[in-house]
């Protein structure tokens, strides 16, 4: 069974009990994986779901706090470019990472909370450690702010060079007449995202034929140059809970306002006490942070918690293409498949 799922996931297939869900959304919205899966969950019985790259729910993650969490996913870019101070740089990466997730949970959470009233000595204190942290040069970085967002990441890191948003290892030339990010040039995404092999998958696979331009995400047939080029149909997808029983509409479908996916998570838990949950995310992956899945997963209530399992891997947004993270995946993967059909 393949169904789409979400603007920022979606269910690649059901296998027995199990679906598979993965997420694709580069607008810093991974997390909000739609209600629909979880309705799904409930309504099929599922034992199991796997998330890859995103789809956790962060709702309930304020957002001060997640614009903090997503620190360690910079370090991680930084770090396998060469770019931080010795004393991070000479250890592991995950030495480097642990660095950065303590100081973002802590001083650097509680300094964003109280960003409007520091003083100057206190924003020059975490100016000079999201240099040290992001490897930008303190004058890159905002003052007002005290951020350093996955644009100016990709684009000043490794300067004159551009850094791969899925997959932050990748380099490629800047198109410095660019605007606004435009996935086609993006270099983690090269040789996998062209009109001419999304047509050659239609046709020769899906049996679909027709010369129109693929418009789905990236496809460039829409929407032109000059709009939003990322994952358009993630700005325009009505994020209103399922229309109930008789057709009537969902009071906040008109408004487009979305409903809280991690009560959905809960609801789909609470409902079916032998669902499990599985996330899977890569360090290198500037479009989906890992630590703020793993914060929230150690943050949810114990009888939750303990049947969500997280597995973060040194890869990009598709960490399974990697050899050495494929075996460990796999056997990942198959621990919790056990667990979940026992």
């Amino acid at each position: 069974m393949l169904q789409a799922a979400s603007e920022s996931g979606r269910v690649l297939g059901k296998i027995g009990g199990l679906a598979v869900c993965h997420g694709i959304s580069p607008l810093g919205t991974v997390g909000h994986l739609d209600f629909d899966v979880w309705d799904l969950c409930i309504r099929t019985n599922l034992s199991g779901v796997i998330l890859l790259s995103g789809g956790f729910p962060l709702s309930e993650t304020p957002p001060v706090l997640r614009n903090a969490l997503s620190l360690p996913t910079l370090t991680a870019a930084a770090f396998i470019n060469h770019k931080l101070p010795s004393d991070l740089q000479s250890g592991d990466l995950l030495k480097a990472l642990h660095a950065a997730e303590s100081y973002a949970q802590t001083e650097y959470a509680a300094a964003l909370a109280r960003r409007d009233s520091l003083s100057a000595a206190e924003k020059d204190a975490v100016v000079a450690q999201l240099a040290r942290f992001t490897g930008l040069a303190a004058s890159q970085i905002d003052r007002s702010t005290l951020r350093v967002t996955t644009d100016q990441l990709s684009n000043l890191l490794m300067a004159p060079q551009v850094v791969g948003r899925y997959d932050s290892r990748l380099l490629g030339p800047r198109d410095t007449a660019a605007r606004q990010y435009d996935p086609t040039t993006d270099p983690s995404l090269k040789d996998i995202l062209d009109p001419v092999s999304v047509v050659r998958y239609m046709r020769n696979v899906l049996g679909f034929k027709s010369d129109l331009f693929y418009q789905g995400p990236f496809g460039g047939g829409y929407p032109p140059a000059t709009t939003f080029r990322g994952d358009w149909m993630s700005v325009r997808w009505n994020r209103g809970a399922p229309a109930p029983a008789g057709g009537a509409a969902a009071p906040n479908a008109a408004a487009n306002t979305p409903p809280s996916t991690s009560q959905a998570l809960r609801a789909a838990m609470n409902t079916n006490p032998r669902l499990r949950v599985l996330v899977a995310s890569g360090y290198y992956d500037l479009v989906s942070s890992y630590y703020e899945i793993e914060y929230a997963v150690k943050h949810l209530p114990p009888e939750l918690a303990r049947r969500v399992t997280v597995h973060s891997y040194p890869g990009g947004h598709a960490a399974y293409t990697d050899d050495t993270v494929r075996h460990q995946f796999r056997a990942d993967v198959g621990a919790f498949v056990q667990a979940a059909t026992r």
